[in-house]
């Protein structure tokens, strides 16, 4: 069970050099030693650094929440999903229809999606890089699959393809995606697709 967040916080000084002093990293290694009394601009520094990084983290789960409220599925570290094949293998995907992408992914293995209906929205830093092993970045199977951004980085042994819509596919739309050395960026195999706005980089 989650803990409730805390209703305030620990607001320790202003960070005013009169007020904190780290320690040098020799005595962080060494830490207090018996019935030391530490500094008191020690010990302020120690909760000053404790409540910007509270409110750091504070941050980030806050982002995270708010994307999982506005989207199905969060692909990505610290999402719902760690990649495209895991999102697929859950349950109750057929349910997951609008999905974020957030961070950057490397791809070791051949990502398939077979939902239809679904969209499929890429954060600036969700870049997709290949790794040995993978073949086709993405893999589409379904229909009216939107893919919005993203960047997908070198598919560019014989035979790589960045995206595939398969021939099962209809009347999906890419848009907006990058492709830097990559052999083949969109291989569009099935009818009534939309591929605009998409972006060939030169190296």
């Amino acid at each position: 069970m989650a803990l409730p967040k805390p209703s305030s916080h620990i607001n320790w000084t202003d960070g005013a050099p009169v007020k904190v002093q780290e320690p040098t990293s020799g005595k962080k290694l060494l830490g207090w030693a018996f019935k030391e009394r530490p500094p008191f601009e020690f010990m302020n520094w120690l909760f000053f650094r404790l409540d910007e990084w509270a409110k750091y983290f504070e941050s980030v789960t806050d982002e995270l929440s708010i994307q999982k409220q506005e989207y199905d599925a969060v692909i990505g570290t610290g999402g719902t999903h760690a990649d495209f094949n895991a999102y697929e293998a859950d349950v109750n995907v057929a349910l997951l229809k609008n999905v974020l992408i957030t961070t950057p992914l490397t791809l070791a293995t051949n990502q398939v999606v077979n939902q239809s209906g679904v969209r499929f929205t890429f954060k600036p830093q969700a870049i997709i890089t290949k790794a040995v092993g993978c073949t086709k970045g993405i893999l589409f199977t379904g229909e009216r699959v939107t893919v919005v951004g993203g960047r997908f980085v070198g598919f560019n042994v014989a035979g790589d393809i960045a995206l595939e819509l398969s021939a099962a596919t209809k009347n999906c739309l890419v848009t907006q995606a990058s492709f830097v050395d990559c052999l083949t960026e969109v291989n569009d195999l099935g009818s009534n697709n939309s591929l605009t706005s998409n972006i060939s980089e030169v190296l």
